[in-house]
């Protein structure tokens, strides 16, 4: 592929040919078809004054050109009269400047010849008095450079908290596409990165949410080839607020009653599998909104007889005085202000005040604590206190409330009991004469900042 040659070029005269054919290296390239020199006549025609004309180059070829510059070609004369040019006739998107009319004997001329903004293939031609050489051909070859090409790929509109995405586009050039500089940037975080394209022309950059600020990010992707003609392509993503904390950071979090962090294991330790214990663990560095908000966990319970269970709370934070709640029955959150949701393990249903509604291992939705009464929605589950982990997905939107435990759906209905408050979201778990461990690990919050829910 042929260099570009820079606008600058133009400050100086552009004498320069191929290096073969003056022995000097050239600014641009200019090639010779067979040999310079190459088209002249047979010599002297025995007639005293007669011309005889000789021509450079057949081709002049430039290559990519960023701007229009001058290329140059020369007619001589070695003969015993002067030589004679008609006016030239040009083809394609060319110019010459200030065509010759006269070559004296013994004397040369150089002729200027400019490409267009689109350049190509071109043809100049002369006519001449030399009755050997009644014309002269020379064939003219240049391409202007054009932009490059820009296509997105894959683009997330929202990304999860903490999570990454590989933000994708395809880029070509007149050149190869390795040549080209790129730049991701963000309105809101400013440049997010400059890694080229490969030689296909992929382009891509991962984003990571742990760096970037949450909200709406315009982001705009920038190619530039060498001669500085740029094209850029604008899409929207959003981040997600929230967190994740598969490693704690202990200052953030409030650790109450039996709970503690295991930093051997990294997870969280809501009781141990004795009697009458409670425990809490609340993310307290940074609210969310109650009912705008997606968290996803793993628990534990098991180990001994399968008491009581655990919750996941968004405990009111504008209400509250304390993150420990009633143990036993009451799960480590009973009266604790805002918004629970309890995996039962426990049927207390014989003991004197409480009324679920079930036997069996449950989840249910229970508003400011009232953990021995039905809860406002409820579903019975699947044994989840077998000492395995399980996943737990919990989504509040408004007051649609979605509750899923191993990829099985048991809640998806309206609350309208959700109100809107800034919450510290954890966790609490309790024992009574029963007994399990309660463990959480894996946890991850969002807060919905964004117009369209992420899918992680």
């Amino acid at each position: 592929m042929a260099t570009k040659t820079a606008s600058l070029l133009m400050l100086t005269p552009l004498l320069a040919l191929l290096a073969a054919c003056d022995g000097e290296a050239p600014e641009y390239t200019v090639l010779c078809e067979g040999c310079c020199d190459c088209d002249d006549d047979t010599g002297d025609t025995g007639e005293v004054g007669s011309p005889i004309a000789k021509v450079s180059h057949d081709v002049v070829e430039i290559g990519l050109y960023c701007e229009a510059i001058e290329a140059m070609f020369s007619i001589s004369n070695s003969g015993g009269g002067p030589l004679t040019l008609s006016a030239p006739t040009v083809t394609g998107d060319w110019t010459i400047a200030t065509p010759p009319t006269e070559v004296p004997a013994g004397g040369t001329v150089d002729i200027y010849v400019t490409p267009g903004s689109t350049g190509g293939a071109g043809l100049v031609e002369f006519t001449t008095n030399d009755p050997n050489m009644a014309t002269i051909t020379v064939s003219l070859q240049g391409d202007a450079d054009q932009a490059p090409t820009l296509t997105l790929g894959s683009i997330p509109p929202v990304v999860a908290p903490g999570a990454s995405a590989l933000l994708e586009a395809m880029a070509q050039d007149d050149e190869s596409p390795t040549f080209l500089n790129v730049e991701w940037s963000s309105d809101v975080d400013g440049v997010l990165g400059t890694d080229g394209a490969d030689s296909s022309g992929l382009i891509e950059h991962s984003w990571d949410g742990t760096l970037r600020s949450s909200g709406d990010h315009t982001v705009t992707l920038t190619t530039t080839d060498t001669c500085g003609n740029a094209v850029q392509e604008q899409f929207e993503i959003c981040q997600n607020e929230g967190y994740t904390e598969d490693n704690i950071d202990l200052a953030a979090w409030d650790f109450s009653g039996s709970a503690n962090w295991d930093a051997t294991n990294e997870w969280v330790e809501l009781t141990t599998a004795s009697s009458y214990k409670k425990g809490s663990a609340f993310m307290t560095a940074e609210t969310v909104d109650s009912d705008n908000v997606s968290i996803a966990f793993s628990f534990y319970a098991g180990d001994r007889q399968g008491a009581d269970g655990l919750s996941l709370t968004a405990i009111d934070t504008t209400r509250m005085s304390t993150y420990v709640g009633a143990n036993g029955g009451g799960i480590g959150y009973g009266s604790l202000p805002g918004w629970s949701i309890e995996i039962d393990t426990w049927d207390n249903t014989g003991d004197p005040g409480y009324t679920e509604p079930t036997r069996n291992e449950h989840v249910a939705i229970v508003i400011d604590g009232a953990s021995t009464g039905n809860g406002v929605a409820f579903a019975e589950i699947h044994d989840v206190e077998d000492g395995a982990w399980h996943d737990m997905e919990v989504e509040v939107i408004g007051q649609q409330v979605t509750v899923t435990i191993d990829g099985i759906e048991y809640i998806n209905q309206v609350v309208p009991e959700i109100t809107t408050f800034p919450a510290h979201v954890g966790f609490t778990a309790a024992t009574g004469s029963k007994t399990n461990r309660h463990l959480i690990d894996a946890l991850t919050v969002e807060n919905f900042v964004c117009d369209e829910v992420s899918e992680g």
